[in-house]
């Protein structure tokens, strides 16, 4: 019984911990005090892994994906701290609640007029994201911007409130999937803690309001439909993935393959259908050429913690004297989609796991794009962990290094951090590859940070 009780004091202890540090990451650290965010996120990452290595009873693993809920419900009331994103998905949702189209104009546009001071995109509004570019936002995103708009007009608070609403629900939902998954893929129930607990999730989808965790929904229920071969399901559910983030695109070239000819072409065409569908209320002769350029940034002018991009930028600048980007961001954009076409068309596609293709595919992604904030990882995270590899949980780890680069007046990166960065995460992922290719087992597998058992039960 002493045991026991212990045990129950470190497991309740976890819990609150836990809870204090979210709260004061949250509600009371800004974003360039970087010793004091860096160490409680150091101390909330080290109580995850003592989390997820505890050895658990099935009663205790359900109590801690309820607390995984209640560490996002702890954030429900934050005004982002970490992020300005949430101020351009107020300006778009008070356009788009006003029958106007958010893909037409800039910014700068509404802010000579007082028709639209009246509805809300005021100078105030405007200096919190203060970007002066067409928004990039998909379809689906765009609802939810309104739907905030139309139930909170005059209130930012209240904006915010909604769409954190809706990234609760889609949290909870993902978390109800990847348990579901984790039966069809005969993983281990616990396993799902990895992203349900993980603090760079928690953070950022429910406290940075990043839709992240609406495409992780789309993503993860679309292998539940494929699994079950019901085509038009998943077609459907893709298609909302691709409205909500236009990521998803990379994984159909492997999808069609994977399903055959006809039922492969059927699931891209529903899925094509209903995307456009989806774009059609905005679709204008003229409206779509500002959502095309802003896309285009991410590849010409946009550059963030990118890995092999930096490098590629670095050999340029010793070459020509100038930044590359505009040459080097598109050749990257192709290669990207040549290496994931011809990954799409191995052997090694046809006979593994589609998610972990999917994974793969992903990260490949990641690893040549010119910009990639710390969301970005939390899809790749959640794919993997119906996989062998853990390299991306340790990514979420040293990721959240990039903000070391912020200050009050701005951003500068620091090149010691990211290489650190990718050296880590590289290095961990070769590792893992070359192990589970020969012992078909990650070398992480067997690491625990810290073990609490109940030695009479053998788990809590």
């Amino acid at each position: 019984m002493l045991k026991k009780s212990r045990g129950n004091i470190y497991f309740w202890s976890l819990f609150i911990i836990s809870l204090v540090i979210y709260i004061l990451i949250s509600y009371f650290t800004l974003r360039h005090v970087t010793s004091v965010l860096f160490l409680l996120y150091i101390l909330l990452f080290i109580a995850y892994l003592i989390f997820i290595n505890i050895s658990f009873s099935e009663t205790r693993i359900n109590q801690v994906y309820i607390f995984s809920i209640l560490f996002r419900l702890a954030l429900f009331a934050l005004i982002p701290n970490l992020s300005d994103d949430v101020y351009r998905f107020i300006w778009d949702g008070r356009i788009t609640a006003n029958g106007l189209n958010p893909y037409v104009h800039l910014p700068e546009y509404f802010l000579s007029s007082p028709e639209y001071q009246d509805i809300g995109l005021t100078s105030h509004l405007y200096e919190l994201f203060g970007k002066n570019t067409h928004s990039s936002y998909p379809p689906l995103n765009q609802l939810i911007f309104a739907i905030a708009a139309w139930i909170a007009p005059g209130s930012i608070f209240g904006s915010i409130v909604v769409i954190r609403l809706f990234i609760i629900v889609f949290e909870i939902g993902n978390i109800i999937i990847i348990r579901k998954l984790l039966k069809i893929y005969r993983k281990p129930d616990k396993t799902g803690l990895f992203y349900a607990l993980n603090p760079l999730v928690i953070l950022e989808l429910t406290g940075n309001l990043h839709f992240e965790a609406i495409l992780i929904f789309f993503i993860l229920l679309t292998l539940w439909y494929l699994h079950f071969s019901k085509i038009l399901s998943a077609g459907i559910v893709f298609s909302f993935g691709i409205l909500s983030k236009l990521i998803p695109l990379i994984f159909l070239p492997v999808i069609w393959i994977r399903a055959g000819w006809k039922k492969g072409f059927l699931l891209v065409f529903i899925a094509g259908i209903f995307t456009v569908l989806g774009f059609l209320p905005f679709l204008q002769f003229y409206s779509m050429d500002g959502f095309f350029n802003s896309l285009s940034l991410y590849f010409n002018k946009l550059e963030f913690n990118a890995s092999i991009y930096f490098i590629v930028r670095q050999i340029g600048y010793w070459i020509t004297g100038y930044n590359i980007i505009q040459i080097a961001g598109p050749l990257l954009g192709v290669l990207t989609f040549l290496i994931i076409f011809t990954i799409s068309l191995s052997a090694y596609a046809r006979r593994n796991k589609l998610v972990e293709i999917w994974m793969w595919i992903l990260m490949i992604y990641l690893a040549m794009t010119t910009t990639l904030h710390p969301w970005y990882i939390t899809t790749l995270l959640a794919l993997s962990i119906f996989t062998a590899y853990r390299f991306p949980v340790v990514w979420t780890f040293f990721i959240f290094t990039t903000y070391e680069g912020y200050t009050i007046s701005g951003y500068s990166a620091n090149y010691w951090f990211i290489g650190i960065e990718y050296l880590v995460v590289y290095g961990i992922m070769i590792w893992e590859i070359i192990n589970i290719t020969k012992f078909k087992k990650s070398p992480l597998a067997s690491i625990y940070s810290f073990t609490i058992l109940d030695k009479k039960r053998g788990c809590f």
